[in-house]
C-alpha cells in the first residue's frame, strides 16, 4: 500500500516538474513527515518481531541512514552545479533513500540515469538539445525496481 502512495506522489512530482519546471515544497516536506512516520511504524513492527526472536538489527537503520546520505550527496551535487539537478529532484532522492534504504535507492538512481541518458542521447541525436526534468526519470526507476521486487509484476 505504501508503495502505491511513493507511486502516486513521485508521480504528481512528475507532471509537476514537466508543466512548471519545480515541485512543490509542500508535497516534498509531507512526503518525508510521512516516510519518517513510515519507518517509525516498521522499526516498531521489526522491534516486536526481533524481541520475539531475541535478536538486534542495526543493519535496517545503517542501509536506511546510508539511503538518506545518497540524497545529502545529491543536494551538494545540486548545490555545487548550481542546480543541474534540481534541490527538488536531491530532496526527493533523499526522502526515497531514507524510506527504501541504500542498495534500493541506487537501483532507482540507476534505472533514472540511465533512461535519462537514452533519452538525451535522442534528443541530441534530433538536434534538440535541452534540459529535461529529473522526475519523470525517478518515477519510472521507481516503478521498475517495483516491478523487479514483483518478479515483472505490478
Amino acid at each position: 500500500m505504501v508503495d502505491i502512495v511513493v507511486l502516486l506522489i513521485l508521480t504528481g512530482l512528475s507532471v509537476s516538474d514537466i508543466r512548471n519546471k519545480k515541485v512543490s515544497r509542500k508535497v516534498l516536506t509531507l512526503w518525508g513527515i510521512l516516510t519518517v512516520f513510515w519507518k517509525i511504524v516498521d522499526f516498531y513492527q521489526i522491534r516486536v518481531f526481533l524481541e520475539k526472536m531475541e535478536q538486534t538489527n542495526v543493519e535496517n537503520l545503517v542501509g536506511i541512514c546510508a539511503g538518506i546520505g545518497v540524497g545529502v550527496l545529491f543536494l551538494l551535487v545540486s548545490k555545487v552545479t548550481e542546480e543541474a539537478i534540481g534541490y527538488g529532484d536531491s530532496v526527493a532522492i533523499m526522502i526515497l533513500g531514507g524510506y527504501l534504504g541504500f542498495w534500493k535507492v541506487v537501483e532507482v538512481l540507476a534505472a533514472a540515469i540511465f533512461t535519462s541518458g537514452v533519452c538525451s542521447v535522442i534528443l541530441a541525436l534530433r538536434g534538440r538539445v535541452k534540459t529535461m526534468p529529473f522526475f519523470p526519470f525517478l518515477t519510472l526507476g521507481y516503478i521498475l525496481m517495483l516491478a523487479e521486487q514483483r518478479g515483472g509484476v505490478l
